[in-house]
């Protein structure tokens, strides 16, 4: 027998102050009792409290979605990427194991807390059939956009970085550097939005040139890439592997033939992921320094476009 943990949790679009039992339409009859329905880890309800709506949003519409305890797959309807939902943290007194993974308690529970969950933190875990991405798009519009950013983003972006750094007088100096190197054409940026807000960016410097210790590799048509950030709630989603691809498929277009980027000889995770995006010709290795001296070793790598 599964042991009973302390706190179940169950998931909802709605915010209640107690749970009470409701007749459910699962696939078999573990799945269509009347109660509530809970789950021992938060992840495995989170595709629950995902916002996923009718469409039309009214009792003649029709939602469908699936899931398999983490990701969500929506059939029919629509989920607003900027919704919310609710986690309910439960005590387990009155809750008994049904099946493998589900809790089931037939009297309503009083929550021992609620945490609210944005759509946009988990939207990496939801997939859409055609007919879904279509409604979506009617709807909402694409989420998520890589683009050159204007002149008026890439202030944004920069007055939040040097906001987050205010013991760091460097941030202040590159926001004045890269904004004159930008309209002067120096630079291109890359950022990907979501929602509205900036999550990921890059920069490349076109016809880059490497330094005196570039072993003669200074052919013309080489960009290189810099600034690699994404915003922390949004690492390890996939957002800036689509920026990074746009931003190589846009460079290509425009008739570079490869592109150069350095990472610190003690970034092995870094080096690792660009190894796996094909950065894995060794160029040189040489130095950069900080506005404010500080000096540090980079090792440069190339990919062909």
């Amino acid at each position: 027998m599964k042991e009973k943990p302390k706190v179940v949790y169950h998931g909802s679009q709605y915010l209640f102050d107690v749970l009470k039992p409701r007749q459910a339409n699962g696939q078999c009859e573990a799945e269509a009792q009347m109660g509530i329905y809970a789950a021992a880890t938060m992840e495995e309800v989170i595709p629950f409290a995902m916002p996923f709506r009718f469409y039309p949003d009214c009792p003649e519409g029709k939602l469908s979605f699936d899931s398999d305890g983490i990701k969500s797959y929506l059939r029919y309807g629509s989920v607003n990427p900027n919704g919310k939902g609710y986690v309910y943290v439960l005590p387990s007194d009155s809750f008994e194991l049904i099946d493998e993974w589900e809790w089931l308690s037939r009297t309503p529970v009083k929550p021992l807390q609620v945490i609210e969950v944005s759509v946009k933190d988990y939207w990496h875990t939801i997939s859409f059939s055609e007919e879904a991405k279509r409604i979506q798009q009617e709807l909402y519009g694409e989420p998520y956009v890589c683009k050159i950013a204007s002149s008026s983003e890439v202030n944004e972006k920069w007055d939040i970085l040097v906001k987050e750094h205010p013991d760091d007088s460097n941030w202040a100096v590159w926001k004045k550097d890269i904004i004159t190197e930008i309209s002067e054409g120096k630079q291109i940026p890359y950022y990907g939005i979501f929602c509205g807000e900036i999550i990921c960016e890059a920069y490349a410097v076109p016809n880059y040139t490497p330094g005196e210790d570039d072993a003669g590799l200074t052919e013309d048509g080489t960009a290189y890439l810099s600034a690699f950030r994404t915003v922390k709630r949004y690492r390890g989603k996939g957002y800036f592997s689509k920026l990074l691809y746009f931003m190589l498929e846009d460079l290509r277009q425009k008739g570079f033939a490869r592109a150069v980027l350095g990472v610190e000889p003690c970034e092995e995770l870094n080096r690792q992921m660009y190894f796996h995006w094909g950065f894995t010709e060794k160029m040189y290795t040489g130095t950069c320094t900080y506005p404010d001296g500080t000096v540090i070793e980079v090792e440069y790598y190339g990919k062909r476009l």
